[in-house]
């Protein structure tokens, strides 16, 4: 019995949420890191900042203006660096994954297909070095 078109299949669903929840990981991931990041920055400015006020009893011998504007443009920087590095990431891992769909009925392998090429990835009927996914 084929399934109707809006209808989804148990290898469609599989499928589907492995991909959302491992995006959804990712993302959290990526977030908490950038949380850290932020928070180390600002850590290290306050200790900076500490570090010359008790050196210099001047309060003209640093500005806490400058001291924003440094980090300000530090967390730009380090921002563009992280969306760079997520491209290539991205990139690079669509290049890299290999699929094996062996034993598979029709529809299940047509599935398959159209996974492989939305994910940009390759489709095989046996295992090779290249396999990453069975």
């Amino acid at each position: 019995m084929m399934p109707y078109a809006s209808e989804a299949t148990p290898l469609e669903d599989s499928l589907g949420q492995f991909s959302q929840s491992e995006i959804l990981t990712t993302q959290q991931r990526d977030a908490i890191q950038n949380d850290l990041m932020q928070l180390q920055q600002k850590m290290a400015i306050i200790e900076a900042a500490l570090k010359k006020g008790s050196q210099n009893d001047d309060p003209e011998g640093w500005s806490l203006e400058r001291e924003e504007a440094d980090f300000k443009r530090e967390q730009i920087e380090t921002r563009k660096a992280q969306s760079i590095i997520r491209k290539r990431q991205l990139l690079i891992g669509r290049q890299n994954m290999s699929l094996v769909a062996s034993g598979l009925n029709q529809s299940e392998l047509k599935l398959v297909r159209k996974f492989a090429k939305k994910t940009q990835s390759t489709w095989d009927n046996k295992i090779t070095e290249k396999t990453t996914h069975v």
